[in-house]
């Protein structure tokens, strides 16, 4: 374990997730979730955004990547460290993504068929206006009792 800075090669195209994975993994200790996003910044020296932005961006990554986890301390370790009955699955970006998109896919195909099975409203009131006019006067006929 390293003291300090750990050694991390920079790779161009790293997402602030996999830094802070490989740093985590170099420490060997879960890190505060403020100096995590410092050195995940180190290595990060031409980000587009703001600091903010980046904070922003390694929290929402590490929070949905299942080899991370947060400790009762507000310290952000690796699941790996943890015993068997405290790890979540991990799920890869992309495998969340397609989830999400089968999801969608699953809930269009419900509306679609949905939209198959209830009743065309012209297709009820066949006949034309003439129809319409003739259940119009039955209902004003039943109306006054």
């Amino acid at each position: 374990m390293t003291q300090g800075k750990s050694v991390l090669p920079i790779i161009p195209g790293l997402e602030p997730a996999e830094i802070a994975y490989r740093l985590l993994k170099a420490e060997g200790q879960p890190l505060a979730y403020a100096e995590l996003v410092a050195r995940v910044g180190e290595h990060l020296p031409n980000y587009p955004g703001t600091p903010q932005d980046l904070a922003v961006q390694v929290y929402t990554d590490i929070n949905r990547d299942g080899r991370f986890y947060r400790g009762a301390d507000g310290r952000w370790g690796l699941q790996e460290w943890e015993p068997h009955t405290r790890r979540r699955p991990a799920a890869a970006p992309k495998v969340l993504a397609q989830q999400r998109g089968e999801k969608r896919y699953r809930q269009l195909l419900d509306e679609a068929e949905a939209a198959e099975e209830s009743p065309d409203p012209e297709e009820e009131s066949e006949g034309g206006e003439e129809a319409a006019a003739e259940e119009d006067a039955d209902w004003y006929d039943n109306a006054d009792g």
